[in-house]
């Protein structure tokens, strides 16, 4: 099945099945996309309802929906280049602050969806929706602010993708949230390794100013 053929087929669901609910909720989809947004000020909140074709891994797929959240403040990645002084070290996307699978933050994690012919995307698109109320709205707002980064960074959750430029995150929001020596504490376990601590230097000198 070709990809603009199954975009259209989820693009029909989303009008019928998501878009009012989402829309109460302050999230909106261009009439052409896949993407709901939420913006307020500097801070924006994704629902991204990506798709594979024909994947290869799934015999009989037409699709496997891999809905994700994203989530982006301003004032946190402005900081964050600020403190590397290179977007290399923040992935090459300092925008992005978390980019994780929906399927991912559910507890217990959702199953992954794969369709087998067009009859099975309304109810996905039905059962993607009451999991992203349920699980995916949270994880959204927990990871768009300072506050709440540091709230969950402090907790210890896991939801999230805690790859090493997002600790780099934490620290930025550490700071907005005049927490300076959680910052430095964060500076001090996850860039600590020689070469690691080499590759943050300005992270290390401007934290440490």
């Amino acid at each position: 099945m070709k990809q603009p053929e199954i975009k259209a087929a989820l693009i029909r669901a989303l009008e019928d099945e998501m878009d009012s609910p989402l829309t109460a909720l302050g999230y909106h989809r261009p009439p052409k996309g896949l993407v709901y947004s939420r913006q307020e000020g500097g801070m924006k909140c994704q629902f991204a309802f990506e798709f594979a074709s024909n994947p290869s891994y799934a015999v009989g797929a037409i699709a496997h929906l891999t809905p994700a959240l994203r989530t982006a403040n301003a004032r946190i990645s402005e900081l964050a280049l600020q403190l590397t002084e290179d977007p290399w070290l923040l992935a090459n996307a300092p925008d992005v602050i978390q980019n994780q699978r929906l399927t991912l933050v559910t507890k217990p994690h959702m199953p992954e969806c794969y369709l087998a012919n067009f009859s099975q995307v309304r109810d996905a698109t039905k059962g993607i929706l009451s999991k992203f109320i349920e699980h995916g709205l949270t994880f959204l707002e927990d990871y768009s602010t300072p506050r709440g980064i540091v709230s969950q960074y402090e907790a210890g959750d896991s939801r999230g993708l805690l790859q090493q430029h997002y600790y780099v995150y934490v620290v930025a929001a550490s700071l907005l949230e005049g927490r300076t020596e959680v910052a430095k504490t964060i500076v001090e376990d996850k860039f600590s390794k020689p070469g690691v601590k080499k590759r943050f230097e300005a992270l290390w000198r401007n934290v440490n100013a």
